[in-house]
C-alpha cells in the first residue's frame, strides 16, 4: 500500500511506515499532488491508501501532500460530451463515462508549479473521507447505488486487495528491493 503518513498495516502485520520515510530522514521531501479518478479508485484500490487496511479512520495527509479526486471519470478522463449512440466496450458492461479530467489536471499542474516556485498555497485537498461521510461501506444501501437489471453486481461492491509475495529482498514499508548486503549495511 501507499501511505503518505505513517500507518501500521494491522491486517498484514506491517510496521508503521510512510512513502516519505526516506526523504523525511534527510528533510528532502517534495511537494506532492496526488490526483485520481473513479477508475483509479476502483481498479487500483485507492480506499486502503485513504483509510488503511482496517478502515478504522482517515489517514491524515502530511503538509507537503495534496490529494484530489475527480469522481465519475475513467482513466485519464473522457473527451467530454455524450455521443448520440454509445456502445459498451469489451471491458465494461456499460459505455464509458465521457467526463473529462484534462482541464482539472491542467489547473492542478499550474497550482503545483505555483506552490513549488512561488510558495502559493494550493487548493485544499478534495477526496472522500470517512469523517465527511463520503467514503462509505461497499453496499447498495450505503452508496445509494440503484438496482440495474442485468448489471453483474451483488450487494457487496468489493474489489479485493491482493497481497503479493515479492520475495525476501523486497522492503514493503518503502516499496524498495534491497539486496541482503544493502540491508546489512543499512542496519535493516
Amino acid at each position: 500500500m501507499l501511505w503518505w503518513s505513517n500507518y501500521a498495516d494491522p491486517r498484514r502485520g506491517g510496521k508503521s511506515a510512510s512513502l516519505l520515510d526516506r526523504c523525511g530522514a534527510t528533510n528532502t521531501c517534495p511537494k506532492v499532488f496526488e490526483a485520481f479518478g473513479a477508475t483509479e479508485f476502483w481498479g487500483l484500490r485507492m480506499s486502503p491508501g485513504l483509510v488503511g487496511t482496517d478502515a478504522a479512520h482517515d489517514i491524515p495527509l502530511p503538509d507537503n501532500v495534496r490529494r484530489y479526486y475527480m469522481p465519475g471519470t475513467n482513466h485519464g478522463g473522457g473527451r467530454g460530451g455524450f455521443e448520440v449512440a454509445q456502445s459498451a466496450n469489451d471491458r465494461c458492461a456499460l459505455p464509458q463515462n465521457p467526463n473529462p479530467m484534462a482541464e482539472t489536471t491542467r489547473a492542478l499542474t499550474a497550482a503545483l508549479v505555483d506552490w513549488v516556485v512561488r510558495g502559493t498555497p494550493p487548493p485544499p485537498s478534495r477526496y472522500p473521507t470517512l469523517a465527511s461521510g463520503d467514503l462509505v461501506a461497499p453496499t447498495r444501501a450505503a452508496t445509494g447505488f440503484p438496482l440495474i437489471p442485468g448489471l453483474p453486481f451483488g450487494d457487496q461492491f468489493v474489489n479485493a486487495v491482493l497481497d503479493y509475495d515479492l520475495g525476501t529482498t523486497f522492503v514493503y514499508e518503502d516499496l524498495s528491493a534491497w539486496s541482503a548486503v544493502s540491508r546489512r549495511r543499512s542496519g535493516r
